[in-house]
């Protein structure tokens, strides 16, 4: 009787686990299309996006949270709408996002034509084509454009991130609701969000990070199969960036060095300590090896920081002052502007660090590999912030080698929420922090007044008429002048555009000699050589004023002119 009543209860359970997931899938279906029809009847991600994004997220969070027992049905629903969000992002625009995707389409369709990676206009990249050849295989066997063939990285980045930092947190917390909370966590985190839909040969470090993370735990047990995964790792990540060696690198000697440490500490009491210390020794002088390799042999990547160090040129700077029509975008203007421009980073690195300090006193021994490997990261991070220009590249770049093990710090937290008031008040943390992310100017390269870091249909036809249609250079603003459309990349036709930045920041477009200008009037945000500047007069009211110049071409805010 006994046992009729427990099974009785357990399919009770799970009937009602099953509805909440139905009603879980249903909300997000319909917050899905309410944001795609907002994106499609405004033409722009900003502020529908978001809000959808952010009420997703939540609604997850919060099933993950009031469930006591989980089935591997919740993973799937999760990373099911990571992989739809972020391919729908890449492919809303009429152009990729940023200046970078498009020349790697450039490539793409070179080396899918040729058949041969020589041909790629990268000395580096023709060395380590990976990111290229991958994308070069999809476009082959998919038959589609090489623009098109980088949706393969919004649904790799959408499986990979989610199962893998659940199946980190699966090891280190032996707790279902700890790894949903990851896998929620990340599928939305701006800095992996962004390398899915504008993807960069950085996207494989990204991807390849965290399954490094997950084999190199299983060296101590001494798993042949981890070990020839891991191996394999590596050489992919020689052959596809700059960084793809150097960050698992240091991540894999902050862990060797924490390990050492805490194994003379103890005597190497624990059985399989001494085997474990010795096994990453070796790994990381075989990482130190491919690293040398790929910086000295693969690449001359190695002369960078000598030719930065020793090969700079003193810089002139002349005396002269220029008056600026515009202004350089620092602070918001407005509520939606302020709201925009939070740097979610405070409350992110905020919560790591408690993160942090509870997990070293109550789960070091099983999550040493996450906390050196957030450690190291975050350092870089920190090096870049305090100190900008001490290693290459923005912040960005640094904050998506943390993102994985931050979010598993932040996630492990959940397991020492044992009260109803450090569980709520933790809840409201995560919220807020996700509320942060979801309205970041980093996630969807979108936002109130701001630059765009893509092209609308109307921005696409007017370059298209450009082309087609006139005759010479045609002048424009910069982002608009250095992204090729998809039709340029696809018919193999040179983007011959000239940036006029400067004179329309400086107000002396009159004084420029230009035979074509194209120009985005509904552009209030324009990206010069360096920043974005905000335009503080009317563009269109002073080249229609000036006689010497004649209105050819509009097509909703996008006009062309004739001088």
């Amino acid at each position: 009787m006994n046992r009729y009543f427990s099974e009785c209860k357990a399919g009770v359970r799970g009937t009602m686990r099953n509805r909440k997931n139905s009603v879980l899938v249903s909300i997000l279906f319909i917050l899905l299309s309410l944001g795609i029809i907002h994106s499609q009847i405004t033409g722009a991600l900003y502020p529908g996006i978001p809000l959808v994004l952010l009420l997703s997220e939540s609604a997850l969070i919060v099933i993950v949270v009031s469930q006591r027992q989980h089935s591997n049905e919740l993973l799937s629903i999760i990373i099911l709408f990571s992989v739809i969000w972020k391919a729908y992002i890449f492919m809303f625009p009429a152009s990729l996002y940023g200046i970078d995707p498009d020349w790697y389409a450039w490539q793409i369709h070179q080396v899918s034509r040729s058949g041969t990676a020589n041909i790629i206009a990268s000395p580096y990249y023709k060395n380590s084509p990976l990111f290229i050849i991958s994308s070069v295989i999809y476009n082959q066997v998919g038959d589609i454009s090489a623009s098109q063939s980088l949706i393969i990285y919004p649904i790799i980045v959408g499986v990979i991130m989610p199962l893998s930092v659940h199946t980190l947190a699966m090891k280190i917390w032996n707790n279902r609701t700890v790894g949903l909370l990851a896998a929620s966590l990340i599928m939305f985190e701006p800095t992996t969000m962004v390398r899915s839909f504008y993807p960069i040969a950085q996207t494989l470090v990204v991807v390849f990070l965290p399954i490094i993370a997950i084999l190199t735990s299983e060296i101590s047990e001494k798993s042949f199969s981890s070990t020839v995964c891991l191996l394999i790792i590596f050489l992919a990540s020689m052959f596809s960036h700059k960084l793809g060696l150097l960050i698992p690198l240091v991540c894999l000697s902050s862990l060797l060095a924490v390990k050492t440490f805490s194994g003379l500490l103890s005597g190497y009491s624990i059985a399989n300590s001494f085997d474990e210390v010795r096994a990453l020794s070796y790994t990381t002088l075989i990482l130190v090896v491919l690293t040398a390799v790929q910086m000295a042999v693969v690449t001359d990547f190695i002369a960078y920081p000598i030719v930065s160090l020793f090969g700079k040129k003193a810089l002139t700077n002349p005396a002269i002052q220029t008056i600026f029509a515009a202004d350089p975008i620092f602070e918001p203007n407005n509520l939606l502007e302020y709201i925009w421009a939070i740097k979610y980073q405070y409350i992110y690195f905020f919560l790591a660090g408690i993160a942090g300090l509870i997990t070293v006193i109550k789960d070091f021994e099983n999550s040493i590999y996450v906390l050196s490997a957030a450690g190291a990261t975050l350092l870089l991070f920190a090096l870049n912030y305090l100190a900008p220009g001490a290693i290459p590249a923005g912040n960005a770049r640094w904050t998506v080698f943390t993102a994985p093990f931050v979010i598993l710090l932040i996630s492990g937290l959940f397991s020492h929420t044992n009260a109803d008031i450090t569980r709520f008040a933790y809840i409201v943390l995560v919220l807020v922090l996700v509320s942060t992310q979801t309205f970041s100017g980093v996630t969807i390269k979108d936002g109130p007044d701001r630059q765009r870091y893509y092209l609308t249909q109307p921005e696409i036809d007017s370059k298209l008429f450009s082309i087609r249609y006139t005759s010479g250079p045609v002048h424009t603003d910069s982002y608009l002048a250095h992204e090729r459309i998809p039709w340029q990349i696809q018919n193999e036709q040179p983007n011959n555009f000239r940036s006029v930045s400067k004179p329309i920041i400086e107000r002396t477009l009159g004084q420029e000699d230009f035979k074509y200008l194209l120009f985005r009037n509904g552009q209030k945000v324009y990206r010069g050589p360096i920043q974005s500047w905000r335009i503080l007069y009317d563009v269109r009211s002073d080249l229609e004023s000036d006689t010497k110049i004649n209105h050819i071409y509009s097509n909703n805010d996008t006009n062309i002119y004739i001088s």
